[in-house]
């Protein structure tokens, strides 16, 4: 278990180095605005949360990790469908959209922290509070 912790980990570092990479390039006018906020902002938002939560789940029993692993799959997955689908402008100067990918990205990014939490706290507390 231990290992898979720390591959998570490790990917999570590798996702927050390849956003800095992508930011360097978008600073130096290498990389455009819109792959820039498709794919830089977006995963350096969900790799820094991902490599918070992955820190505190370091500490908790294997089931807890287990669910929280599944969970995670399946919420990185649907944040980047959410992110791919919404468009990356923002609308124009009449009309400028509420809604663009790096508001989702951000969205995703804190609803995960949010509920990664909920879900390893509520997961000790049954082990450690509600055992039989």
């Amino acid at each position: 278990m231990k290992k898979q912790q720390a591959i998570v980990s490790g990917i999570s570092i590798v996702g927050i180095i390849i956003a800095y990479i992508l930011n360097f390039f978008y600073r130096n006018s290498h990389l455009s605005r819109g792959v820039y906020k498709i794919v830089a902002e977006p995963l350096f938002y969900m790799s820094v949360s991902l490599f918070v939560v992955s820190l505190i789940v370091y500490f908790v029993r294997e089931e807890i990790f287990h669910s929280w692993i599944k969970f995670t799959y399946y919420w990185i997955l649907i944040s980047i469908f959410l992110v791919l689908i919404i468009p990356g402008g923002g609308g124009n100067g009449a009309f400028p959209s509420l809604i663009d990918a790096e508001s989702i990205s951000i969205l995703m990014s804190g609803l995960y922290f949010i509920i990664s939490l909920i879900l390893v706290f509520w997961g000790s507390a049954k082990y450690y509070w509600f055992k039989k």
